[in-house]
C-alpha cells in the first residue's frame, strides 16, 4: 500500500489498524486468541478478593449485556467465574487468572511509540467519560457501543486524570471508541457502516465478498431495513433505498468528526496522531491489517476477528 495513502485513510480506520496490530501481538505472547480485550476489560479489573458484580459497570465502563458475556469467557478460559453464594455476587478468579493477570497477559507498550501517547493522551485526557480499556460494542446482538437506548449502558464521569499512565491499548480504545460515539450521534453503528454498508454498490454484492466473522452486523441491518438478502445462488447483498443513502453518508460523516477533532485538539495533534498510527502499522509488517476498517468489538465475547 502506497504510505501516503495509509496516512489519509480516515481515523476511526487507523485506530483500527493500530489496535488490530496491538491484538494479534498480544495473542502471540499469550497464546491465547483474543487476549487483550479480556485483561482490558475484565480481568485487570478483578483484585485478589473479587469484586462485586454491581462495581463491574462502573470499573469496565462496559454494559451490563457485554459483563454477562464476558463472565462467561472468563469461565471458559478457566480465569474466573462468578460467585453466587451470600448476599452479594463477586466475580472470582482462580490461580489461572491471578497468574494471568499478574502475568504475560498484562499489555506492554511497544518501543518508539511516545509521540503517538503524547497525542492521544491529549485526546483521551479531554474526553468528559471513561470509556473501555478496549473497543466493546454493547452486546452479541448489537454491534453500536452505546445499544438502541443504552438503559444498561451508564456513563462513567472521568474521575482525576491519570491518563498517562494507562497503556497504549486503552488509549488507543478510547480514542475510537469517543469517535464511534460521535459518529453514532450522527448516523447509527460505525460498525455497520465501516463493516458492510461502505462495500456495497448499487449494483449489489455477494455475501461472501464481505469479511468474515460479521454475519451479526449484516443480520442487524437486514433487520433495521438497510439491507436485504436475494435467494440468487450465491446470495448477495441489495441495500435498500434507507441503506444506501447511509453508505453515502458515511465519507462525509467521517470528514466532519476529524474536523471537528482538529478543531477540539488541535490539528498539530490530530496529525502527529496519524502519523504514529501509520508508524505503529508499519512497524509490524507480518501483521495483514490491508482489510480491516473497524477493531474487533465482539472480540471480548470470544467472536471473530472482525466484529
Amino acid at each position: 500500500m502506497n504510505p501516503r495513502a495509509a496516512v489519509d485513510l480516515p481515523l476511526s480506520i487507523l485506530l483500527a489498524r493500530a489496535i488490530v496490530v496491538l491484538s494479534e501481538r498480544a495473542d502471540a505472547t499469550t497464546g491465547v486468541a483474543q487476549s487483550l480485550p479480556v485483561w482490558c476489560n475484565v480481568l485487570q479489573y478483578v483484585d485478589a478478593d473479587g469484586v462485586f458484580l454491581r462495581d463491574m459497570p462502573n470499573r469496565s465502563c462496559l454494559s451490563k449485556r457485554a459483563l454477562i458475556v464476558a463472565y462467561n469467557r472468563l469461565r471458559k478460559l478457566g480465569f474466573g467465574d462468578v460467585d453466587r453464594g451470600g448476599a452479594a455476587k463477586r466475580v472470582r478468579l482462580t490461580r489461572a487468572g491471578v497468574a494471568a493477570r499478574a502475568g504475560v497477559w498484562r499489555p506492554v507498550d511497544p518501543g518508539g511509540v511516545e509521540g503517538l501517547r503524547s497525542g492521544l493522551t491529549a485526546i483521551v485526557g479531554a474526553l468528559e467519560l471513561e470509556l473501555p480499556h478496549y473497543p466493546t460494542q454493547y452486546g452479541t446482538a448489537d454491534c453500536s457501543i452505546r445499544g438502541g437506548p443504552g438503559q444498561d449502558w451508564k456513563p462513567v464521569p472521568r474521575l482525576a486524570s491519570s491518563v498517562g499512565s494507562l497503556p497504549l491499548i486503552a488509549l488507543l480504545a478510547q480514542a475510537f471508541i469517543a469517535f464511534a460515539i460521535d459518529y453514532e450521534s450522527r448516523l447509527g453503528a460505525l460498525a455497520s457502516s465501516a463493516l458492510v454498508l461502505s462495500h456495497v454498490p448499487d449494483e449489489g454484492l455477494d455475501v461472501s465478498a464481505l469479511p468474515p466473522g460479521i454475519s451479526g452486523v449484516v443480520s442487524a441491518l437486514e433487520r433495521h431495513g438497510g439491507l436485504k438478502i436475494t435467494s440468487e445462488k450465491p446470495p448477495r447483498i441489495q441495500l435498500t433505498a434507507g441503506g444506501a443513502r447511509w453508505r453515502d453518508s458515511h465519507p462525509k460523516a467521517l470528514e466532519q468528526i476529524e474536523t471537528e477533532w482538529q478543531a477540539r485538539h488541535g490539528g498539530d495533534v490530530i496529525d502527529g496522531v496519524r502519523g504514529g498510527l501509520h508508524a505503529l502499522v508499519a512497524s509490524s509488517p507480518d501483521v495483514d491489517v490491508s482489510e480491516v476498517h473497524h477493531p474487533p468489538t465482539a472480540a471480548l465475547f470470544g467472536m471473530g476477528r472482525w466484529a
